[in-house]
């Protein structure tokens, strides 16, 4: 219930999906750069890969998320270093992360760092052995073929849950 208050709190600004939709409908080229080391290059290709407004709003019979939460797509190439600090999904419940707030904490301390070239991650670091480990089996073993492909490229749009220690997403 948390989560789904936070998404339809009345302080979250559903048009900054719709403004930042239009904005990467319009560029074919996205930096995103962070104080703690990210430094990406996302090529998208709108002609070739759709653009997905997750408002909301559903249609009957296409694909919708019913809560207004990000704008998505997929890339068609990403090169750079992603510094993952807050959290990552197949973490939770192993080891000693059995709350989000725990490997929160961690991954503060000790993120994980992606080296991405032409979309596929090439390198994983972390200062944390365990963790560091787990995230290239992750990537590099479980699934061969896809495990170090960056499929998705997705954006927040929901400012009101940015920032708040709601999910750990």
């Amino acid at each position: 219930p948390e989560v789904l208050n936070a998404a339809f709190h009345p302080e979250n600004k559903p048009q900054f999906s719709a403004e930042l939709f239009r904005f990467l409908s319009e560029v074919t080229e996205v930096k995103l750069t962070c104080d703690r080391g990210s430094d990406l290059t996302v090529m998208l290709n709108n002609q070739k890969y759709h653009l997905v407004e997750s408002n909301g709003f559903l249609i009957p019979g296409k694909y919708g998320n019913p809560i207004p939460a990000e704008v998505y797509a997929h890339p068609e190439s990403v090169s750079g270093t992603l510094v993952i600090s807050s959290s990552y999904g197949p973490l939770m419940g192993v080891g000693d992360f059995k709350d989000h707030q725990v490997l929160m904490r961690a991954l503060n301390k000790d993120p994980i760092i992606w080296t991405i070239e032409q979309g596929k991650i090439t390198d994983v670091d972390c200062d944390y052995t365990p963790v560091r480990e787990f995230v290239r089996a992750e990537v590099f073993e479980r699934d061969t073929n896809h495990g170090m492909k960056v499929g998705e490229f997705g954006l927040p749009a929901n400012l009101y849950i940015l920032g708040r220690e709601t999910t750990g997403n």
